[in-house]
């Protein structure tokens, strides 16, 4: 899926795309049949899949055992234990994969307005750095597809979130758009991680509706079950 990543053999990134079919958890279990075959597809043993509930925080958890396989209220999963893959859904917000190459250590971190506004990926970072002694130099970081700035439109009130970012709203023809991906590079810069060691995947959700679920466009007010969405998974294989 990233290209930073291809030389790392056992490193398995992945994001599912519509044809996958739907992949959220839900409380009646829809989607179980398709996120196993998902799975069973890319070589994942589903029982090695461990999952965060994700609440739109800036929560980031470590997972040091095999034992829990359910985290809740997290928007973040940080591990180095082999054949643990770490999941989220995501339907327009961002799936960010971090990977500590030196001490093979990798998180995942579904990152929406919230969470980019609650600097969710200094506290992953910041987390592998003192559980894992990650040397900002040794990540690579992968970005997800996610909603692009003429999709990303937002309400005046909006902008005071992000007041640090001005070069982050457009304007036009009356209406103020959002660019996630500016302030994500920024963020990731501003925590001294190398540009040359960040890539994003340069498609959007929304545009790309053949190829992509999306909140915005399919499901905007639906109920949380019935939100259709692509499940990200990372893992280092044995």
């Amino acid at each position: 899926m990233f290209k930073l990543f291809k030389k790392y053999t056992n490193l398995i990134a992945l994001f599912s795309e519509k044809k996958d079919g739907p992949m959220k958890i839900t409380d009646d279990q829809r989607n179980y049949d398709n996120r196993n075959a998902f799975l069973k597809n890319n070589n994942i043993n589903p029982d090695n899949i461990y999952i965060g509930r994700l609440k739109h925080t800036n929560n980031v958890e470590v997972i040091s055992n095999r034992d829990k396989k359910m985290f809740y209220d997290c928007d973040g999963l940080i591990t180095n234990l082999k054949d643990v893959y770490l999941s989220f859904t995501v339907a327009d917000c961002t799936a960010i994969y971090l990977f500590d190459f030196e001490n093979n250590a990798i998180g995942l971190l579904h990152a929406g307005w919230k969470g980019l506004r609650d600097d969710i990926i200094k506290n992953a970072i910041t987390l592998m750095q003192n559980t894992f002694n990650s040397k900002i130099d040794n990540i690579l970081v992968g970005i997800s597809p996610l909603l692009c700035e003429k999709c990303y439109e937002v309400k005046e009130d909006f902008v005071e979130n992000f007041k640090d970012y001005p070069n982050s709203f457009i304007q036009k023809d009356g209406k103020i758009f959002f660019d996630s991906k500016y302030v994500l590079l920024k963020k990731l810069l501003e925590l001294k991680i190398k540009e040359s060691n960040i890539e994003f995947i340069d498609e959007c959700t929304y545009c790309l509706k053949d190829k992509y679920f999306s909140y915005r466009r399919d499901q905007y007010g639906c109920q949380a079950n019935d939100i259709k969405a692509m499940m990200a998974v990372f893992g280092i294989k044995n």
